[in-house]
């Protein structure tokens, strides 16, 4: 899975949710600033990012292990 499509999955879960930015934030555990720059493109998912995501949607436990296998096999195991 290519960071696109997990963004895409959590762009849905912010629009279904109704959630802000700010929310989404607040929810994940980051900044405003991290969050948008995550959700703009900007900036890849930190481990940061990527551990409150699992924290409160474990249901996207299998995609974040698939965009985590793809993400490292292409060499982009930074943790920016």
């Amino acid at each position: 899975m290519s960071s696109d499509d997990y963004l895409m999955k959590l762009r849905a879960k912010q629009r279904n949710g109704g959630y802000t930015d700010r929310d989404m934030a607040s929810l994940i555990g980051v900044s405003l600033e991290t969050w948008h720059s995550v959700r703009t493109g900007k900036r890849e998912p930190s481990t940061r990012v990527l551990r409150g995501v699992a924290r409160r949607w474990p249901e996207l436990d299998f995609s974040l292990l698939s965009f985590l296998r793809s993400d490292v096999a292409e060499g982009n195991d930074d943790d920016g």
